[in-house]
């Protein structure tokens, strides 16, 4: 068994729940297309970490700046940011317009965004803390200060992890279908925890909680919107 594309149908099968959830999901259109837009950009970056001591995956380009994190990064943070909406039934209520292009909460948004990539960076090559303490630290805290300013969103949150990890278990599940000991041979488990549910490593649990508990209700703090429930036709 050849592993050269289980990489690329993760990042493709990843991709096509975003499709479904953008067809769904008409009037969250742009917060998917803006988060999933940050996510791509920062997806290679963080492969630079999880390539040293998580995994070590065969990437179509052969180096972590690849096709895969890009569309992986971009997939996921579209999916967390509104998968919960969709699952909840939930919509935005009115956002606040503001005639100046750059705003206070433009600025706490840089500035949450700022603190997770030093954070994550910092701990792992400055403070040489494993990747999993890493991820840890930088999702924990800023979602932590969401939590702290918008307590609305904390619920919101929680499930968005929720859902990231049940779409992570099927995605993994059907690349394991299609190219067995796929995640055997790509996780570098003398460096994590060999435990494996439902075909996801146990510290990816983990990570995509973390990661859909951060990202979930992002485009929320930062817009300053409201979550409502969408009222039923009769």
């Amino acid at each position: 068994m050849t592993y050269e594309y289980s990489y690329l149908y993760v990042a493709l099968t990843f991709l096509l729940f975003w499709f479904i959830l953008f067809l769904v999901r008409k009037d969250l259109r742009k917060e998917m297309l803006i988060i999933s837009l940050a996510f791509a950009i920062a997806g290679p970056f963080a492969e630079i970490v999880y390539f040293k001591d998580w995994w070590n995956p065969i990437t179509i380009f052969g180096s972590f700046i690849s096709l895969e994190p890009i569309i992986i990064g971009f997939a996921i943070g579209g999916i967390a940011s509104i998968i919960a909406e969709e699952i909840l039934g939930e919509k935005h209520k009115n956002i606040k317009k503001s005639k100046n292009t750059f705003k206070k909460k433009d600025l706490n948004i840089f500035l949450l965004l700022f603190s997770l990539a030093v954070i994550f960076f910092g701990s792992f090559f400055l403070l040489k803390l494993n990747s999993l303490i890493t991820t840890i630290f930088s999702f924990g805290i800023p979602t932590t200060l969401i939590y702290l300013k918008r307590r609305d969103l904390i619920f919101n949150s929680i499930i968005s992890g929720i859902l990231l990890i049940l779409i992570a278990i099927n995605v993994y599940t059907f690349v394991e279908f299609i190219t067995p000991g796929w995640i055997d041979a790509f996780w570098q488990f003398n460096n994590t925890s060999k435990i494996i549910i439902f075909n996801l490593p146990i510290n990816d649990f983990l990570w995509y909680f973390l990661c859909g508990a951060f990202i979930g209700p992002l485009y929320e703090y930062w817009r300053e919107a409201k979550l409502i429930r969408i009222k039923k036709r009769n």
